[in-house]
């Protein structure tokens, strides 16, 4: 044991160097400083090294960077993520407000969020961290029907201003990628994965989307009916209009390629998010098309 561990030992060493039984104040006063300057030492000096430690820490990162990567998707703002493990996958948010003159204002947002074991493995390595153009926070397989898996899973989704709310529900998903959430039954996502399957594309309000060619449609109504009518399912319908469309569940297109350029919605070659906007459009073109044709119908008669 180190002389100076603590005052009691500290004091007994020093009384036996100077040969008296007892210590004067200013003697003592020398001994405590002594004592808190190993003490200050000791706390100042590296932990040793222990190699599950390390990779503790290195496993923890690469779960926090694959995080980050997933929530990127969502309105941004400066992030703490305080990251912890447990059985059953959770997320809360709690945004943090200033002052400023013009009102409150978000400064940043705390993410916790809690990770199952094997979480990494499972989501991340089998690329399920993303279906249907939604973030997963854990995807369980259930069973497998040929092609079609079936996954109880808790995905993310667009809360009102920063906020990231988890759901907890059923995904279907074929092999080739195209997926269905249900919050309700497994046996809705096999149907609405069915449904979504045997819809053909409507590539002509595809080409719309890529160049932005809204002018002659611009006074079109699309509502949030449209996109259900498209066969998307409600879960990716309330998560598009609370990232891009900030709540608002109908309007004229005109209003929604304003606020799709406002929010950053860039268009992109066989991503999931597109070709459904561009169904959801094409609905809405249809819809207005058979409007016009019993109006003229009824004009004529």
């Amino acid at each position: 044991m180190h002389p100076f561990s603590d005052y009691k030992t500290a004091a007994e060493h020093t009384r036996r160097r100077l040969g008296v039984t007892r210590l004067t104040a200013k003697q003592a006063q020398a001994v405590r400083s002594g004592v808190a300057t190993h003490q200050a030492r000791q706390d100042n000096k590296p932990k040793p090294y222990h190699p599950m430690t390390a990779i503790k820490r290195k496993l923890h990162h690469r779960d926090i960077v694959a995080f980050k990567s997933s929530i990127a998707y969502f309105r941004r703002k400066t992030n703490t993520i305080n990251l912890t493990y447990g059985s059953v996958a959770g997320l809360s948010t709690r945004s943090n407000y200033k002052q400023t003159k013009y009102g409150p204002a978000c400064e940043d947002v705390t993410i916790n969020v809690t990770l199952p074991s094997g979480w990494y493995d499972r989501v991340v390595r089998s690329d399920l961290l993303w279906m249907a153009g939604i973030p997963n926070l854990d995807v369980q397989p259930v069973y497998r029907e040929g092609l079609v898996t079936v996954y109880r899973a808790t995905w993310m989704v667009q809360g009102r201003g920063y906020a990231i709310n988890p759901v907890r529900g059923w995904i279907a998903r074929h092999d080739t990628g195209p997926a269905y959430h249900s919050t309700d039954d497994p046996q809705r996502a096999i149907r609405g994965l069915s449904r979504l399957m045997g819809q053909k594309n409507n590539l002509g309000a595809l080409d719309r989307v890529f160049s932005w060619q809204y002018d002659d449609i611009a006074d079109v109504t699309i509502r949030a009916s449209d996109s259900l009518a498209a066969h998307n399912c409600q879960t990716g319908t309330d998560n598009f209009i609370e990232r891009f469309c900030s709540g608002k569940r109908a309007g004229t297109i005109g209003e929604l390629a304003g606020l799709l350029k406002r929010s950053g919605f860039r268009p992109t070659v066989g991503d999931d998010t597109t070709i459904r906007l561009a169904n959801t459009i094409g609905r809405a073109l249809t819809r207005q098309a058979v409007k016009d044709v019993k109006r003229a119908r009824q004009a004529v008669g």
